[in-house]
C-alpha cells in the first residue's frame, strides 16, 4: 500500500492539472486587423440640457480626397419631442447623413449615465457596409447623444433589441463608451 500511495498522488495531481487545463476560461481571440474602433467626433459637454429653440449639434459626412469625416453642423430642435431622439432624426433625415437611409430613432431613454438609443431596423437593413462607414454612424451618435449632460456611454438597440453589430465591425451588444478626448472620424479634429 506504502508503494502504491506515491503512484496515486501522481495521478492525482496529473489529473487536478488536466481537469485545470481543459475547464479553463477560453482566451479571447485577437483582434481581427480589419477591426477598428470607432472614432467619435470630439464631444464638447455643455453643463446645461438643450431646450426646444437651443441649437445641437449632429453630423454629417463629408468627403475629401483623405476620405469621409464626420462634420459638426448645429440644429434646432423641435419643441415638444424627446430631445436626443429628435437630434438623432433630424441626423438622420439631413443631406449626407453618415444614418443609413430611412433610419429613424424610435427613442432615446436615459440610464443613469447610459442613454439606451432604439432604432427601427433601417439601420441594420439598409446600412451599405464597410467598416469606414460603421465607424462613421457610430461616431455620428456617439457624438450627437455625447453632447447631452451625463451621458457617458450608448447602448444601441433595433426595434427593442441589442444587436450584435450594425455592419460586423464593431460589438454593439454593450454600451460603446463617448469619449470627448477622440478626433472626428477620418483622423482630423474639429
Amino acid at each position: 500500500m506504502k508503494k502504491a500511495l506515491p503512484a496515486v498522488l501522481v495521478a492525482a495531481v496529473l489529473a487536478f492539472a488536466a481537469g485545470a487545463y481543459l475547464f479553463r476560461p477560453p482566451t479571447p481571440p485577437p483582434p481581427s486587423q480589419d477591426r477598428r474602433d470607432p472614432i467619435p467626433p470630439v464631444v464638447e459637454r455643455d453643463p446645461t440640457p438643450p431646450e426646444p429653440g437651443k441649437p445641437v449639434k449632429i453630423y454629417r459626412v463629408q468627403v475629401s480626397d483623405s476620405g469621409a469625416r464626420l462634420t459638426p453642423v448645429e440644429v434646432t430642435l423641435p419643441a415638444g419631442e424627446e430631445p436626443m431622439a429628435a437630434a438623432l432624426n433630424a441626423m438622420a433625415g439631413g443631406k449626407d447623413s453618415p444614418l443609413p437611409p430611412g433610419t429613424r430613432a424610435r427613442s432615446v431613454k436615459r440610464d443613469g449615465t447610459v442613454a439606451r438609443a432604439d432604432f427601427n431596423k433601417a439601420l441594420v437593413d439598409n446600412f451599405p457596409g464597410g467598416n469606414e462607414e460603421e465607424a462613421l454612424v457610430l461616431g455620428a451618435i456617439l457624438g450627437t447623444l455625447g453632447q447631452f449632460p451625463g451621458v457617458e456611454s450608448v447602448q444601441i438597440t433595433v426595434e427593442g433589441e441589442k444587436v450584435a453589430s450594425i455592419g460586423g465591425h464593431q460589438d454593439t451588444t454593450e454600451p460603446l463608451p463617448v469619449r470627448g478626448d477622440m478626433v472626428a472620424a477620418g483622423g482630423e479634429g474639429e
